[in-house]
This record gives structure tokens, sequence and C-alpha cells, in this order.
């Protein structure tokens, strides 16, 4: 039995009040596991260069072509999150379902779809495959995946939470609109030929990237610490 089949199992038998234990040191170490490959890569990338922080393109660090020597740190660790991401989907379906099992459903699927999309990155990246065919879309639908993912758990508890205290209600759809801003540009983006020309800040790939991944990060930490303080209290149905 393998370390995410344990992680799974542990999710199914787990009483309510173990989840904040469990989400938490899969996101914190998955995470771990990610940027330390991403810096280890990055070690490599800018070996002998000087260092310009626009140049730190996740997709570069990832590539054979850009980063010949020191690719698959941060290739294999984008695949080994990807997998870590599934059981939290399983997670948070479990204890999000007793809000909408419909709405539950399609957040959970779009989310999968964002981890299966970066496991196939990371597995992708030893192979020649052309990056602008194969490598851009993979990684705007991965983006996209996981983001349209959280948007949605986010929206079940937004609304749940609002029901019992408008502050905090308040709060959160503060922040669903900033993640639904982010989806939409992320989807807009996509359509841009040559959108990201690092003439400017808001043109700079390096910056989303690294932006989104850690964005993405931070709101999966907000849903684990909403749904822990939250979940045991009846829901308002959608």
């Amino acid at each position: 039995m393998n370390v995410m089949s344990l992680t799974v199992e542990s999710a199914q038998r787990a009483p309510v009040g173990s989840d904040r234990r469990i989400l938490l040191t899969v996101i914190l170490a998955s995470s771990f596991v990610f940027f330390a490959g991403l810096l280890i890569s990055s070690a490599f990338f800018y070996a002998g260069r000087k260092f310009v922080w626009t140049e730190a393109i996740i997709s570069d660090l990832q590539s054979p072509e850009e980063n010949p020597k020191g690719y698959l740190a941060a290739s294999t660790t984008t695949a080994i999150c990807g997998l870590f991401l599934f059981p939290l989907i399983w997670i948070f379906h479990q204890r999000l379902r007793q809000f909408s099992k419909g709405i539950t459903g399609t957040g959970s699927f779009v989310f999968g779809l964002g981890a299966l999309g970066a496991v196939s990155i990371g597995c992708l990246a030893p192979f020649p495959v052309s990056y602008e065919s194969v490598h851009v879309p993979l990684a705007f639908a991965t983006f996209i995946g996981i983001v349209a993912g959280i948007v949605i758990y986010l929206q079940l508890l937004a609304w749940s939470v609002f029901q019992r205290n408008r502050s905090q209600g308040y709060f959160l759809l503060t922040c669903l609109a900033l993640k639904l801003a982010a989806l939409g540009a992320l989807i807009y983006i996509y359509f841009i030929p040559n959108f990201f020309d690092g003439k400017s800040l808001l043109t700079t790939l390096a910056l989303w990237e690294w932006a989104l991944c850690v964005g993405i990060v931070s709101y999966l930490l907000l849903l684990t610490m909403v749904l822990d303080k939250h979940h045991s209290r009846t829901p308002a149905s959608l």
C-alpha cells in the first residue's frame, strides 16, 4: 500500500475534527516539495548566468531545452504535487457535498482535471514534445482547472458562512471575487497571442506563474480553515 492510498484511506476514516490536520499536512508537505523542486531547478538554471527574476519562468525551469541540467527537479516535484492534490480533492468533496452534491461534484471534477494536468506536465517534461502545441495549453488548462475548482468550493463555503456571519461572509465573498477575477483573466489571456511579452510587470510570465502557484496554496489553506470552523454546522442548502 503506497503513501497516496494511506492518505485517501485516512480521509475516509477520519472523523470530522481531524480534517484540518490531514489537509494542512498534505497542503504544506506538497507545497514544500513543489517549491523546493523549483528552487533546486533554479540553481541549475542560473548557474553561470546573472540572476534576473523575470527569467525564472516555471515552464522554463521544467523544460529540458531551457534547463537541461535542472529540469528534472521541477518536473518531478510538479508531478508529485499534482498527485497529492487528489487526496485533498477527496477530502474537500466528502465534506462539502453536505452543501450541494451537484455543485461539489462539478468542483471536484474540474479540480481533478487540473490535478491531472499538473501530473501530465511533470511526466511529459523529459520527452521532446512541442512547447507551444502541448505545454502551453496544458499549463493553462491546469491552472484553469485548479482555480475553477477552488472557486466552486469557496462559493459553497462562502454562501453558508454568509448566512450565519455577515462580516466573515463578506470577507469570503471578497476572496471569491478575487479568485473569479484571476480565473477570468486566465481564460481571457489564453486567447491573446503574445500577451506575455515582458514589456511590463503585467505581461511578465514569471510573475503570473509564481503568483498563481502561491495563490493556489493560500486559497487551499483558506478553504481548510473555513471548513474546519463551519462544516460541523448545518449548512444552508443551495
